[in-house]
């Protein structure tokens, strides 16, 4: 399974710069994407702050966010599989303790790294350059996207 950091979920229900791409990596996928929780809350943060941003106007956030919750209830779009979080936050610290120092790494770049190794993934696709090099030393294959 795929992990999509929640920069690249959030452009396949808010049209963006480079959404259409997001959109064709995720339709050649054969399995669902992995969902976790700070996942979902991060996903719906970034749709809200938009509207605060006036970006995006607060219905239409509205129903990224339904569309988002709908497909994330779904086992073949989303898995949303069991994740020991005291495990996730352990491996995190150690995480941060050994590239944040040298990668500039943000908090929940490393949460989502973390979640990706805890949950045995080998996949990881992102948008951000720090964290595609944290998932590449944590030996996850990336896509840059």
């Amino acid at each position: 399974m795929l992990y999509l950091d929640s920069s690249l979920v959030v452009k396949l229900y808010v049209p963006e710069a480079n959404s259409q791409a997001v959109v064709n990596f995720v339709g050649l996928r054969k399995q669902p994407l992995v969902v976790t929780r700070h996942l979902r809350l991060e996903v719906e943060t970034a749709i809200r702050r938009r509207v605060f941003n006036k970006t995006l106007p607060a219905e239409k956030a509205k129903q990224a966010i339904f569309h988002f919750n709908r497909d994330a209830a779904l086992s073949y779009v989303f898995n949303d599989p069991a994740l020991d979080l005291h495990g996730v936050y352990g491996r995190s610290l150690r995480l941060s303790r050994d590239w944040a120092d040298t990668l500039g790494v943000r908090t929940l770049d490393v949460l989502h790294v973390a979640a990706a190794l805890e949950l045995g993934l080998s996949e990881f696709a992102t948008g951000d350059e720090r964290q595609a090099q944290l998932a590449e030393r944590c030996g996850l294959t990336v896509t840059r996207l």
